[in-house]
């Protein structure tokens, strides 16, 4: 399909021009015109993979701040979970630290199941980092 700068080129050319020259320009213009397609093909194509790059450099990170919130916190739980406290304002502090624990550990339940429907959503997505996203997520 020829745009209207096109038809106006031909237009013009018929009008200075003897016929015979309408055949090579009608082929140029076909030829600018799939060349300005694949351009644009390409280009879609470089735009979606740098979409899906970003992406992937969101959910790594995302990954990479849960992971190290439970390495840290699986360790100050295991050094504290068995102590009962020597007193009642002991016991109930060592109370009160493990319902803010537990409320914080259940907002990281909650971002993980985030972080795995967005891993789903990229695997699913023919996303081209699918393997390391599968293995990630694993």
């Amino acid at each position: 399909m020829l745009t209207f700068c096109q038809l106006l080129l031909i237009a013009s050319v018929k009008t200075t021009r003897p016929a015979v020259y309408d055949a090579p320009v009608l082929q140029q213009l076909e030829t600018t015109r799939n060349a300005q397609q694949q351009l644009l093909n390409l280009w879609q194509h470089r735009k979606t993979k740098l979409d899906q790059c970003f992406q992937l450099r969101l959910f790594e990170q995302d990954c990479e701040k849960m992971f190290d919130w439970i390495l840290h916190n699986r360790d100050v739980f295991q050094e504290t979970y068995v102590e009962i406290g020597h007193n009642y304002a002991i016991a109930k502090n060592l109370q009160e630290e493990h319902q803010r624990f537990a409320i914080t550990s259940r907002n990281v339940c909650v971002n993980i199941n985030r972080i795995l429907a967005v891993a789903a959503r990229l695997y699913e997505g023919n996303h081209y980092a699918a393997a390391h996203i599968r293995t990630l997520a694993a």
